[in-house]
């Protein structure tokens, strides 16, 4: 069963992982520096990582594609050369009546057996030739060992009888028959399996096309080689912005440190500022202060007379409350004196300890 996900998904689901991660790890770093600054920070990541993805779709997709290339660019040079030594070998001279244990026909299959061998990119060769009804059918197919456990075991892998007929439709064999050499990317499914494959003619002594002589790989694994090419790709990706994603986060963790060291300064250097005013001012209250003898105003610094509690109000944290003295009730209100008279006087009285 095949595990990949296929192109483009692929890489899909790679984007959604990454903007999972950034989203997470932009979530951390709010919790702890939310500042101006991680809020700028988080749109420059944003940014950023978006670019890597928009330029790893391409980066990965040029892997994909350059694995395949490379894949059918090696089948598409072994078809001619495998083709032109079946033409040199006599391939022209088998035909749909040649016994099974013909000598020449054994010796082509030797051949292709021997290729396969050498060439692990090649999981079947085979020639076909065109009949003149239109039929196409298969004239040299050796043994293939598909799962490659080093035996020929079940139908699959047998010896294909000459003259089994081909039914179906693959444009890589007509563009051969026609005498042009190529690589088709399209999958062609038989009863052997499902294959991408190079095709090349056959040629008779005289010129004229033979047959045609295939190349099969494997379809599912070059979905599987791909797929590697492109998870190799997503995984640099991967390092790459996890590389930018850290250097973001300790980035916005280092400017929230110094914001909250400037607030911390600023509110550190606001107090003593306060500490140092209200140490001024304590200071003004212990010195000399110039009191009227009569009324008891004071002189402040800039030269203005002021009621006393007044002055004591604005240069300390007294507050005061205003009432009358029973001395100054009898000077001023003599009618009253009698009655404040007999209030206790703390002055005349202090209590007792």
């Amino acid at each position: 069963m095949n595990v990949w996900l296929n192109p483009p998904a692929d890489y899909l689901l790679f984007i959604i992982i990454a903007l999972a991660a950034v989203a997470a790890t932009l979530y951390w770093v709010r919790e702890h520096a939310a500042t101006a600054h991680s809020r700028l920070g988080s749109l420059g990541l944003w940014a950023a990582v978006g670019l890597i993805l928009a330029g790893g779709w391409f980066f990965v997709r040029y892997l994909g594609e350059t694995t395949r290339d490379k894949i059918g660019a090696t089948l598409q040079v072994l078809a001619p050369l495998y083709a032109d030594e079946m033409s040199r070998h006599g391939h022209a001279k088998i035909t749909l009546a040649t016994p099974a244990d013909d000598p020449l026909y054994l010796q082509l299959i030797s051949l292709q057996k021997r290729w396969m061998a050498l060439n692990p990119l090649v999981h079947d060769i085979y020639t076909m030739r065109k009949l003149p009804d239109g039929r196409k059918v298969i004239i040299v197919d050796a043994e293939t060992d598909y799962d490659r456990d080093g035996k020929f075991s079940g139908e699959r892998e047998q010896r294909t009888p000459i003259g089994e007929v081909y039914p179906e439709a693959d444009p890589g064999l007509e563009l051969a028959l026609a005498g042009r050499a190529n690589f088709e990317s399209q999958p062609v499914t038989d009863r052997w399996g499902t294959w991408i494959g190079a095709a090349a003619p056959i040629y008779r002594e005289d010129g004229s096309i033979d047959g045609v002589l295939g190349l099969d790989y494997d379809a599912s694994l070059m979905a599987h080689s791909v797929a590697l090419a492109r998870l190799a790709g997503m995984v640099c990706l991967a390092v790459f912005l996890v590389i930018v994603i850290a250097a973001f986060s300790v980035i916005l963790l280092q400017q929230a440190r110094l914001s909250e060291r400037i607030r911390a300064d600023a509110e550190k250097e606001r107090l003593i500022a306060e500490l140092q005013q209200s140490l001024a001012e304590v200071k003004t209250l212990h010195g000399l202060l110039p009191i009227c003898a009569n009324c008891k105003k004071v002189r402040d610094d800039q030269g203005y007379w002021a009621q006393i509690d007044l002055y004591l109000a604005e240069h300390t944290n007294a507050r005061f409350t205003h009432g009358i003295c029973p001395d100054c009730v009898k000077k001023l209100y003599p009618e009253y004196a009698d009655s404040v008279s007999n209030e206790p006087n703390p002055a005349e009285n202090p209590p007792k300890t």
